[in-house]
């Protein structure tokens, strides 16, 4: 959930991530499956740990007796077949995520009424952006119209306009 909400990824892009496409300096590569579009996300502090957390979950072989590094691993990989380290297929997706939801609930971390779905993240992630400019990118949609259309579920911080001073030069349109 923490990669979901820092880079607003679709679940069919973030099932493909492996160790090749991220870079300790340069960050997160992705190409868009839907879109097409590119994207680079920076190595910014945050985005390195949840990186460094999937390492760990993912990035080493165990065996009986150790852990040893993997040169190619996936962020989401498959615990069914370990040896062959193969990336999460989007049913064994739905599973984890439906169990984690039956934990979540049963625990009282969430209430029945509060279930979610993956994608609603997407769209948290979009309304979290602070211009809708920042979202549209961020999405890496091929178009601002369905950022605002479908993704931007909050209200947008707008300045409303003021009156200047008799002082000033210019005046605002409102005053004339």
């Amino acid at each position: 959930m923490a990669l979901k909400l820092a880079t607003g990824l679709r679940q069919t892009g973030m099932l493909k991530l492996s160790s090749k496409d991220w870079d300790d300096e340069k960050g997160l590569k992705v190409q868009a499956s839907k879109t097409g579009s590119r994207l680079q996300f920076e190595a910014v502090d945050h985005l390195s740990f949840i990186i460094s957390e999937l390492k760990q979950i993912n990035g080493y072989r165990t065996t009986r007796k150790h852990r040893t590094p993997l040169l190619h691993w996936y962020f989401f990989a498959s615990s069914a077949n370990a040896r062959k380290e193969q990336a999460l297929t989007p049913d064994g997706f739905r599973t984890a995520w439906n169990k984690a939801m039956r934990a979540a609930i049963e625990s009282g971390e969430l209430q029945p009424e509060q279930r979610f779905q993956d994608r609603d993240l997407r769209a948290k992630t979009a309304s979290e952006c602070e211009t809708i400019t920042q979202a549209f990118e961020l999405l890496g949609h091929s178009s601002v119209a369905t950022t605002k259309r479908v993704y931007r579920r909050g209200y947008s911080q707008v300045t409303p306009v003021t009156p200047k001073s008799p002082d000033d030069k210019k005046k605002q349109s409102i005053e004339k």
